[in-house]
């Protein structure tokens, strides 16, 4: 009787897992993009330039 408690545990366990594995569209929340590029580098000069044009120099 333990054993087949065991078994049904295990096998509701796997069950779970599977559905869960093909339904992750469902569970897991999907990132927003990111408004920057993650190749661009900002040197200081553009952004002492940058500075300058918004400040009104």
């Amino acid at each position: 009787m333990p054993l087949f408690l065991l078994g049904l545990l295990v096998g509701a366990s796997v069950a779970i897992y599977m559905y869960l594995l093909n339904n992750q569209d469902r569970f897991v929340k999907k990132n927003a993009p990111p408004n920057d590029p993650f190749n661009v580098i900002y040197l200081p000069a553009d952004l002492e330039a940058y500075k300058k044009a918004h400040r009104g120099e």
